[in-house]
């Protein structure tokens, strides 16, 4: 088994740090219970909250098609406390080579998020985030970075060359707003017509009569458009609206709404620090393995977990780790392992 292999098949996945603020640990016994929610008078407290999050069978995840749910392919104390363990060795490996961030580099990461987006902080604190789980998670993403990116200097003229040679990514794209009916029949279709002709608004008919109140083409992204659509919107002004289109069975008659052609972005001070770190990034990774190294030192690591129901998972991963490096010290591979005939 090759270290790519082993990272997914343990769960590691060093890269993706997490960002939850759900691990915190229970009050003490004999303190006041605290209570999170009442349902009818009757309590749910911190204790019932974390006892079940520990082991909930399925989360919401988010796909191209929306919010769906999913079974959790380990339970979640395990991956939480595993995401928690491999930060604990990106920090001390950050230490060990005297990138660890100040206070005062995280605190100007904090002002550089919020210069991108002013609703920053704001946003993370109402999902429940603490100022002090904010830092941290910043202090990790650093700690990652300038690991990867040690003794790498990207100049200005770099960032310069880059953004000059791709003009694309710095452009706002075309998009239209549209507006649809949908119709199954002929005698409702004649009804719609009628009712346009009449002067209604076409929002207040598709409200009456469209069978299709989700969009058929989410995206405004006019590139993202099927031909038959770009033909349609390009024949047509703002306010314009289409005759029938079949659409299998189905017919369907557009409206636009807003066209807005593409533009430049302007390119602003906080762009040019990113585009950096991605230059650094980019030119760091070809030359340090970061996960890799951090799953050396995963080996390495004098790990005690005392957690009931864990221990014995991270026991097997780390008896697993140890028997991969014996096989390749010792030359063995797959064919060593195969079962005999």
């Amino acid at each position: 088994m090759n270290l790519k292999k082993q990272e997914l098949a343990f769960g590691i996945m060093i890269g993706a740090i997490v960002t939850s603020g759900l691990f915190v640990t229970s009050g003490c016994k004999g303190k006041t219970a605290e209570v999170m929610a009442t349902v009818n008078g009757e309590q749910i407290t911190r204790e019932d909250f974390y006892t079940y999050l520990e082991h909930k069978p399925s989360v919401m995840v988010q796909t191209p098609q929306g919010a769906a749910s999913a079974n959790v392919a380990t339970p979640l104390n395990f991956q939480s406390l595993n995401d928690l363990v491999n930060q604990k060795l990106l920090e001390q490996m950050a230490k060990d080579e005297g990138v660890f961030p100040t206070e005062q580099e995280v605190k100007d990461e904090i002002s550089f998020q919020q210069t991108k987006n002013q609703g920053f902080v704001k946003t993370l604190t109402s999902q429940g985030y603490t100022m002090t789980e904010i830092r941290r998670q910043l202090a990790l993403e650093r700690c990652r970075f300038k690991l990867i990116t040690k003794g790498i200097k990207i100049s200005d003229a770099q960032v310069d060359n880059y953004i000059k040679n791709n003009p694309q990514q710095f452009m706002n794209p075309k998009t239209v707003d549209l507006s649809w009916i949908v119709v199954k029949d002929e005698a409702t279709q004649k009804e719609v017509d009628s009712a346009v002709r009449g002067g209604e608004t076409f929002s207040i008919v598709a409200t009456r009569y469209s069978i299709a109140k989700t969009p058929a083409y989410p995206s405004r992204l006019y590139s993202q458009f099927p031909d038959r659509l770009k033909q349609v919107v390009d024949k047509l002004p703002e306010g314009g609206v289409s005759d029938w289109l079949v659409d299998g069975n189905n017919k369907v008659r557009f409206k636009i709404d807003k066209k807005t052609e593409a533009s430049k972005i302007e390119i602003k001070p906080w762009m040019k620090v990113e585009i950096s770190r991605a230059l650094a990034t980019q030119k760091g990774s070809v030359a340090v393995d970061l996960d890799k190294r951090l799953l050396s030192k995963r080996k390495d690591a004098q790990l005690v977990v005392n957690a009931t129901g864990l221990k014995e998972q991270f026991d097997n991963i780390a008896k697993s780790l140890k028997e991969s490096d014996v096989k390749t010290s010792t030359g063995a591979g797959a064919a060593a392992n195969a079962p005999a005939k």
